[in-house]
């Protein structure tokens, strides 16, 4: 899932259709530069987007996350509580609902639902894969975020491989965000299952 902060609903249909899920670096730049991909997508800058997302970039000399090349998508973790033999869950939702609504400065969330390939391991410089970089098998090295449980994706995600889009208000602060509407990628949405290899009976 991906949450949103957006100017209204015009905004979020249009992501729906046709644009998609851009990259904070293709919406600044009007379009992905084909030919600057390669130095964009490596393992330092993947790093930098999961743990030094307001650092400078050396390359645009702007904090890292205002032309990330990276999506960051919520797919849900569980934390391990050892001392009290517990597990937390984070949903997919519940984090994405804090990215939408700016962690409870806006009374509006936008939260899209959509499906990416990941990578089986660190696959950073394929633009065609995203990268399960709370994973700790993949990614094994510390992180103050892991709990966000998120997937990232690269550069771009097609709106026919984004399901709905859902929008959340509130009507004061500190109240509940409760569903407003529901806008589902109707006859342009293809389900992951295309891709699968299991094959009916004959």
């Amino acid at each position: 899932m991906k949450g949103m902060s957006l100017r209204d609903e015009d905004q979020a249909r249009e992501i729906l259709w046709p644009r998609g899920l851009v990259c904070n670096w293709g919406r600044a730049a009007r379009g992905i530069p084909v030919d600057k991909i390669s130095e964009r997508l490596t393992p330092e800058s993947i790093r930098t987007h999961v743990d030094g997302f307001s650092t400078i970039d050396p390359l645009t000399k702007k904090k890292f996350f205002e032309e990330s090349p990276y999506i960051s998508l919520s797919s849900g973790t569980v934390e391990r509580d050892s001392v009290n033999r517990a597990n937390h869950i984070y949903t997919a939702r519940r984090t994405a609902m804090q990215f939408g609504s700016r962690f409870g400065e806006s009374d509006t969330a936008y939260i899209f639902t959509c499906w990416v390939l990941v990578a089986p391991r660190m696959a950073a410089e394929i633009y065609g894969v995203a990268e399960e970089v709370r994973n700790l098998t993949v990614y094994p090295s510390y992180s103050d975020f892991a709990d966000q449980g998120e997937i990232a994706a690269k550069l771009h995600i097609p709106a026919n491989q984004i399901e709905r889009c859902e929008k959340w208000v509130r009507k004061a602060p500190r109240e509940a965000y409760e569903p407003a509407w529901v806008v589902k990628n109707e006859g342009r949405f293809i389900p992951p299952e295309r891709l699968s290899s299991v094959r009916d009976l004959l």
